[in-house]
Order: structure tokens, then sequence, then C-alpha cells
């Protein structure tokens, strides 16, 4: 499933569809990638680092319900390699345990 990023308030604040495609088209003039960007992509970015100025910026015009989405899924993202991992070391830890027992003992 691919969500775009959330357009600004203010095309929704607009009192006309006039206003509205003004502000769609000022949103869209600092980066041509802000309309087709997923919050999937915009999670990834943020998460790999090493982004330039420019990204940076191009992500401060996402708005607050966007960079709030982003942050979300980067700690939503962040949590789950965690949960990930430790259910691999349980996995490990009990394989282990099972190993030490004969299989004899299990039998009913």
């Amino acid at each position: 499933m691919k969500i775009h990023m959330a357009r600004p308030e203010a095309c929704f604040q607009a009192a006309t569809a006039e206003e509205c495609l003004e502000e769609l088209q000022k949103w869209s003039a600092h980066s041509a990638l802000l309309p087709v960007l997923t919050l999937h992509e915009a999670v990834e970015m943020v998460c790999k680092g090493g982004m330039h100025e420019g990204m940076h910026e191009t992500l401060a015009h996402l708005g607050a319900l966007n960079l709030f989405a982003v942050i979300s899924g980067k700690a939503f993202s962040s949590r789950i390699l965690r949960v990930f991992a430790c259910a691999n070391e349980a996995k490990k830890i009990l394989s282990r345990s099972l190993s030490r027992f004969p299989a004899s003992k299990f039998v009913c």
C-alpha cells in the first residue's frame, strides 16, 4: 500500500478552488519530489540518514502532520526491528536449551 504525503493545511482552508490550486502550486514549487513522495519513502530517507541540505529543506515543507507521520514511522520501524531481534535471540536460547535434553525424556 502506498500512502502519499498529506497536502498542506492551507489547501483545505482555502475558500475557493483557485486559492486551493494556488496553495498546491506554492507547495509543489519547493520540490518536484513533494507531490509524489510516499510516506514509506520519506521514512526510509530519514532512517538512512546522510541527506543533503536541500532534502532537509524539502522535508521541512511537508508540514506538521506529515513530519509527525514520518517520525512516528521511524519510531515504529525501530521498535519492530528491536522486537524481531529479541524474538530471534529468544529462539536461539530456546533451541539451545532444548538440544541439551535427550529426545527420550519428551516421549509420553
